[in-house]
């Protein structure tokens, strides 16, 4: 081999040589700028907890006010008798007191079962209830809250009875089996006169008392004509 093929020879080994190095190079510039990707992870991150902050706080909450119950949750207590249908023409004179449960269930602090005669008509029987407190009073009182009055009989010798409400406070029916304080909150402050709930066997209302607070009567038991009374079952609710 002469010294001119080597010459050449030697010559593209270098340019070869080159190019590769080239090519390395640009590789090189490619790896040695990884910032940028690494970067942006910690974005991301962020993100995923705001997300999660949102979600919190949307999270409903509830309060005793919108809890529906039914009677039967208020009526019942430890301790609560029979009622006895009375057969005695001046049992209105003698009304037995009420009989009272207090703090017995998570709906209601005060319960309990009360017999109301026909008021307004005769002299001897002026009688009203404060279910505030869960006693009877006169219908003078200021505390009383409900007392009953009744139409005249029909031609069947039938007479409607009647509850009212007394001094400022305020009643009127509700047609359900189930309840919240809401409903009857908005049912009895709309009311602008004291209002009145006809009395039927089973029948519910809403009564907001003289101290403000809301309490149901429910009617238990409609005593004989002669008797002109009627066992009633009372909650004061929770707020």
């Amino acid at each position: 081999m002469n010294k001119k093929s080597n010459l050449t020879i030697l010559l593209s080994c270098v340019l070869a040589y080159s190019l590769v190095l080239h090519g390395c190079g640009g590789t090189s510039s490619l790896v040695s700028s990884p910032t940028p990707i690494f970067s942006q992870t910690p974005q991301q991150a962020t993100a995923a907890v705001s997300s999660a902050t949102v979600a919190i706080e949307a999270t409903p909450t509830f309060t005793p006010k919108a809890i529906i119950i039914t009677p039967d949750n208020l009526f019942i207590f430890p301790g609560l008798k029979l009622s006895n249908t009375p057969d005695s023409t001046d049992f209105c004179q003698h009304l037995p007191p009420p009989q009272v449960g207090k703090g017995t269930n998570q709906f209601s602090p005060l319960v309990g079962r009360f017999s109301l005669c026909v008021s307004r008509s005769w002299p001897w029987v002026k009688t009203a209830m404060d279910l505030d407190t869960g006693t009877l009073v006169s219908s003078d009182d200021k505390s009383g809250d409900i007392d009953m009055y009744y139409t005249h009989p029909d031609l069947n010798g039938e007479a409607s009875y009647f509850v009212s409400g007394l001094n400022n406070a305020h009643i009127d029916g509700i047609d359900t089996t189930s309840l919240t304080y809401t409903a009857c909150e908005k049912l009895v402050l709309n009311l602008e006169d004291p209002g009145s709930f006809e009395v039927d066997q089973g029948g519910i209302a809403c009564v907001l008392t003289t101290e403000g607070k809301m309490a149901i009567i429910r009617v238990e038991h409609i005593y004989p004509p002669k008797t002109q009374g009627v066992e009633f079952s009372f909650a004061v609710l929770k707020e």
